[in-house]
């Protein structure tokens, strides 16, 4: 990529995210000195997209579940990402499709979600948690998907994934040549993805060294490694039993002049944000702002707790803290977690 001339790295960001005036704002700022640059450029111009962007974005996105015809580059980009275990069970192949006529009707528009690295079950229930949401809530969650299969698109050009995955492989001591299982691939995606929404270069990353990396990273349940902010959260819906997905998160700094905003995010489908502001943060007093009434309005249930405040003292700058949230419609308690 760094041979392209402009108007040739031009095309091939349109087959990652068909939005011109990004494409141009990226592609003008070319050459780029590192695969972690380009992304960076490429990230701050996808933040945020406009409504006609989004709409003219998704023109080129099949249905969930439905195959991308043509040979084109944005056609096979779109039939590897939604390569999954279960992407042959008949039952979740309905269930999408019904879900998927569902969501046109209330949005006026396909549902689009990153593909790559999740199961379709994981892609169900978000789809019907986010069938629930309003408008405005549901547009910014398509701007931030449609950017990072952008970004994951553009790291795959750049050769990021593929050389992680070669060296995943032989760091467990297989072959660099052999083809990677789901599980290195979703753990690569899923780093790559939340490594690009930091400005993390991954491109020499391997999953050893991450883990090495304890004051700066994490470990999912599911496996996936992602970068991981001093400050962590997971939240667990006690009536369900199960992770509470799409709760938004604000972290905020006390200072002199009052609260300060740091960092927001949304929990992903584990329950967990593992990347909430900076890796370092020096001793103080802090704040996480869980928005239940979102996540509860999503499920149908009513709340007493609109929203849940926790400030903590962090009095260790070497240490990491995580919070989790045990939550339901009418009790919650938290603790610091490890």
């Amino acid at each position: 990529m760094k041979r392209m001339s402009t108007p040739e790295l031009r095309e091939a960001l349109l087959t990652c995210l068909a939005v011109p005036r990004w494409a141009d704002e990226v592609a003008a700022q070319s050459p780029f000195e590192s695969a972690a640059a380009l992304l960076a450029a490429a990230r701050t111009a996808a933040t945020p997209l406009s409504r006609s962007e989004i709409d003219e974005a998704l023109s080129g996105h099949p249905r969930i579940g439905e195959t991308a015809r043509g040979d084109s580059p944005s056609a096979r980009f779109s039939r590897r990402e939604q390569s999954s275990s279960d992407a042959t069970d008949a039952t979740l192949a309905a269930a999408i499709a019904e879900g998927n006529r569902a969501y046109e009707e209330r949005f006026g528009r396909v549902f689009l979600i990153r593909a790559a690295g999740r199961s379709r079950t994981e892609i169900l229930a978000e789809l019907h948690r986010r069938l629930a949401l309003d408008d405005a809530a549901e547009l910014k969650i398509v701007g931030t998907e449609l950017r990072d299969i952008a970004l994951l698109r553009l790291a795959t050009l750049a050769g990021t994934v593929a050389e992680r995955v070669a060296a995943e492989r032989a760091t467990a001591g297989g072959s660099a040549d052999a083809p990677a299982d789901r599980d290195v691939v979703s753990a690569v995606v899923a780093d790559v993805v939340a490594a690009t929404a930091a400005g993390t270069d991954t491109s020499t990353r391997t999953r050893s060294a991450i883990e090495t990396e304890a004051a700066a990273t994490s470990v999912s349940d599911s496996g996936n490694i992602a970068p991981r902010s001093r400050i962590t959260t997971h939240v667990l819906d006690a009536v369900s039993g199960r992770p509470a997905a799409g709760v938004p998160v604000e972290l905020e700094q006390r200072l002199e002049s009052g609260w300060h905003a740091l960092a927001s995010a949304g929990t992903d489908a584990d329950g967990r944000v593992s990347v909430l502001g900076p890796a370092d943060l020096p001793a103080g007093r802090y704040r996480l702002t869980f928005d239940t009434g979102r996540y509860f309005a999503g499920t149908g249930q009513p709340t007493l707790y609109p929203e849940i405040s926790v400030t903590i003292d962090l009095s260790d700058p070497a240490a990491h803290y995580h919070v989790p949230l045990l939550l339901s419609p009418f009790a919650y308690s938290t603790y610091r977690g490890s």
